[in-house]
């Protein structure tokens, strides 16, 4: 069975289907693993088009977006730090204080402070884009250290 001239399209057709550029949509019809059937017409390479159609169905598939990840578990509720058992909470006593601080502090780099919270052995909160803590809580960890 031949294919006609109508079963085959442009390469700026097969771009807009696959939402690429020219140039990269026509990388699919080059090469051993050519994904596309092509064919010369005149100075122009023309693509299937139910190759293309079938290649826009793999992208859509490919495209749609993975399930929300879970947020990771908050400083405060990480298995690494004691309980808070009949103690007043190290984050509520105090002023609080950005992590540069906590690090000039503790005489600790800032980025280790910073390694410390991520993990949860440090408690400390996230107002805006800003983490903070409290001395009492650098404190808390200093002390944990010592055991």
């Amino acid at each position: 069975m031949s294919d006609s001239t109508a079963d085959y399209i442009t390469i700026e057709e097969v771009a807009a289907l696959l939402d690429l550029s020219s140039r990269q949509a026509s990388r699919y019809g080059k090469g051993e693993g050519a994904r596309l059937r092509t064919r010369q017409a005149g100075k122009r390479i023309l693509y299937h088009r139910g190759d293309v159609e079938s290649l826009a169905r793999d992208f859509q598939v490919a495209r749609t977006p993975p399930p929300p990840r879970e947020s990771p578990p908050t400083p405060e509720a990480s298995p690494l730090l004691p309980p808070l058992e009949g103690r007043p909470d190290p984050l509520e006593v105090g002023s609080l204080i950005s992590l540069a601080e906590a690090a000039e502090y503790a005489k600790l780099e800032r980025g280790t402070i910073h390694d410390y919270v991520k993990k949860g052995r440090l408690r400390a909160k996230k107002i805006g884009s800003q983490w903070v803590t409290t001395y009492a809580a650098v404190d808390e960890y200093i002390e944990s250290r010592k055991v």
